[in-house]
């Protein structure tokens, strides 16, 4: 049998759009004579789809649609794909609706399998909406048995995890029933396991979940086929990776990350093809050295990329390949012949037969995950144009070139908003980021709507000194002008705080965390000089003084963030300890320095100060002191992250939906 993985990116709600996605896989699986062609979790409604499945008008809507589909299976490959549907009994207890393997062939709908194991924890609440099935079942397929799951179906298996979450298996279960069909089938058909997924990307992810996945293979002695979603639906950013294992856990073949893609595996031939559409494009448009920088340039190449999204980000590469090519061959004749052999490498380059395991580079994946996160959320929401604030420094100037490469120069403004504490230094490097990114760059002093608030609160704050107030209020009044320039225009603004700064309240509610997304709020400030490091590895788009000069906010005279915090490089080993796996301050203090507490300590508890930027105390040395000072920060800083904008999901551990902590609590330190 040859079996399609069809890695698709879905919009949730998007039936049309979706159904059009599928249909338009399955065609190009056909003309590879695929047999089946299996599509990720949910991909016919989308994941996730949340408290619209609350809707009877959504799950009818995502039948009509899957019969629709199915129609489409008269002729051609059969089709796995993942839906939402009703209950089979609305009168029944339980929920009412359930997340669906629906297989699809000979024009109808002809076997449905119901996920079993529902998460409930991090990102997920699949409990609130599905009911659990009773049972699942082996299905044949022209007469291949199938074990079909769903996503976390196959993540509970006894030999790979110390502590499960759930105490029944469905693989287990599955592959009991596999060992009790009957001759010939069970002799002569190799043991298939299919999963369909909607698996979301944190750094580690693939390398866990494939890993897993093989050791389901090893014990079953079974292939496994797991088709994982591509792309970005609010939060989450799912990463693709689909991937093929043999019998003895071995990697066959892999998925392209972050993209759309589409490959056949043979389970008589235990082969695997691909699509060369990207290659086949370049070849038969004579894009070689004859228009050297054609394939980057030419209309018809865009064009093409509108109607085939998955080749995108392989051609974005190969214009960075071109620009460095340029700076690096002053000859034109040697320039042309690095040109003429593009074509080719890039069909080897996008369709080997197993991807390279880049598992080891979080930083190039965590940089993939952020651009197709941006582009799908801006694109999803029904916007082209974002708005960045450009103050010089580094997190803005990455957030600035993520934009870029997610959405294009062509679509993204640069706003510079200089007061009296600016540095010349800083409006200067905004300027040259701009030019290096080639955007559009608009300066909108503030220093007069400044003195204008200053002057009109001047009765109420006189006879206090210049302090957090006014600091703040030059960030909100760069807020405003923002919203009022994406108001008027119409492009989303991205907000560019970090995780650091998020974690310890070192943002302004209604000034720099205003916007529609928070496209670095999962990155800590010593990844963001390694993810600028990384933006800069073709040349030098964040300027040298941007990521060498220290941080500050600039909103008082030599302001810097060691003012108010610790070192960056002693902060985030804190934050990560306590945000992402809640170790407590004694845990953190025997983590990062090998000196532990004694167990009734009798230190006095670190006093609360008025205000968020107020001076750290202990300097650069890690003490009780200085952690818990840092662990409070955070827990006085929730209310603040509970107004943010949504935050793209690259961690284990996230702010959104995934970190749920009460605001009004009191919290033992």
């Amino acid at each position: 049998m040859k079996i399609a993985l069809a890695q698709i990116n879905p919009t949730v709600g998007d039936f049309a759009g979706n159904a059009r996605l599928i249909l338009d896989f399955t065609a190009r699986a056909a003309r590879q004579s695929a047999d089946l062609v299996v599509f990720p979790e949910l991909a016919v409604c989308g994941y996730p789809p949340a408290d619209l499945l609350e809707k009877s008008s959504f799950l009818c809507r995502a039948q009509q649609t899957l019969d629709e589909i199915a129609a489409s299976t008269s002729s051609g490959p059969a089709i796995l794909c993942g839906v939402a549907l009703a209950s089979s009994n609305p009168s029944s207890d339980g929920k009412h609706a359930r997340n669906i393997a629906a297989l699809l062939s000979g024009g109808r709908v002809s076997f449905l399998q119901q996920k079993m194991l529902l998460p409930f924890y991090d990102v997920f609440d699949e409990q609130r909406y599905f009911e659990p099935a009773a049972r699942q079942s082996i299905t044949l397929l022209d007469g291949q048995p199938l074990a079909i799951t769903i996503c976390e179906d196959a993540w509970n298996d006894k030999g790979f995890w110390p502590r499960r979450l759930y105490p029944i298996d469905p693989v287990d279960e599955l592959m009991r029933q596999w060992a009790t069909l009957p001759d010939p089938i069970a002799s002569t058909h190799p043991r298939v396991i299919l999963n369909i997924s909607a698996s979301p990307f944190w750094c580690g992810k693939r390398a866990l979940r494939r890993n897993m996945l093989a050791a389901i293979a090893r014990r079953h002695r079974a292939f496994v086929v797991m088709v994982n979603q591509a792309g970005g639906n609010d939060s989450l950013v799912f990463d693709g990776s689909s991937i093929v294992l043999s019998p003895t856990g071995d990697l066959i073949a892999q998925g392209g990350s972050f993209r759309q893609d589409l490959f056949l595996f043979d389970t008589d031939s235990f082969t695997v093809s691909r699509e060369d559409a990207l290659g086949t494009f370049l070849r038969s448009n004579r894009m070689s050295s004859e228009t050297r920088t054609a394939a980057v340039k030419d209309p018809r190449l865009r064009e093409f990329l509108d109607e085939n999204p998955e080749s995108a980000a392989l051609v974005r590469d190969l214009e960075a390949i071109v620009e460095s090519a340029r700076s690096q061959f002053h000859s034109d004749e040697v320039f042309s012949a690095v040109m003429a052999e593009l074509p080719g490498a890039v069909a080897q380059a996008s369709h080997p037969a197993c991807e390279p395991d880049c598992d080891h580079d979080d930083i190039a994946a965590t940089w993939s995950a952020l651009v197709l996160g941006t582009r799908d959320y801006v694109r999803k929401c029904g916007f082209s144009k974002a708005l960045v604030g450009l103050s010089g420094g580094i997190d803005s100037a990455l957030v600035a070139a993520i934009a870029v490469e997610a959405l294009g120069a062509e679509n993204v403004l640069g706003i510079g908003m200089p007061s009296e504490f600016s540095s010349t230094g800083s409006i200067d490097d905004a300027r040259s980021l701009a030019a290096n990114l080639k955007i559009r760059f608009e300066p909108v002093a503030i220093h007069d709507v400044f003195t204008a608030y200053t002057a009109t609160l001047a009765p109420l704050f006189a006879g206090t000194p210049f302090g957090l107030a006014e600091e703040n209020l030059q960030s909100r009044i760069r807020g405003a002008l923002l919203m009022a320039l994406s108001n008027k225009f119409g492009a989303l603004v991205l907000t560019t705080g970090n995780k650091s700064e998020m974690s310890t309240g070192y943002c302004t509610l209604y000034g720099d965390m205003v916007g529609a997304l928070a496209v670095i709020g999962d990155v800590f400030k010593t990844r963001v000089y390694a993810l600028s490091r990384y933006a800069n590895r073709g040349r030098e788009i964040i300027p040298h003084n941007t990521i060498a000069k220290p941080p500050s906010a600039e909103l008082r005279p030599g302001q810097r963030d060691t003012d108010s915090l610790p070192p960056y490089d002693i902060l985030d080993p804190i934050l990560e300890a306590y945000v992402e796996r809640y170790q407590s301050a004694e845990q953190i203090l025997v983590e990062l320095t090998g000196k532990s507490t004694a167990p009734h300590s009798t230190e006095a508890p670190v006093p609360h100060s008025s205000a968020v930027s107020s001076p750290m105390s202990g300097g650069a040395t890690v003490d009780l002191a200085l952690i818990r000072r840092v662990l409070s920060l955070v827990e006085r800083s929730e209310y603040k992250r509970q107004q943010a904008a949504p935050v793209l999901k690259v961690t284990q551990k996230s702010f959104g939906n995934g970190r749920r902590f009460p605001i009004a609590v009191k919290v033992e330190l």
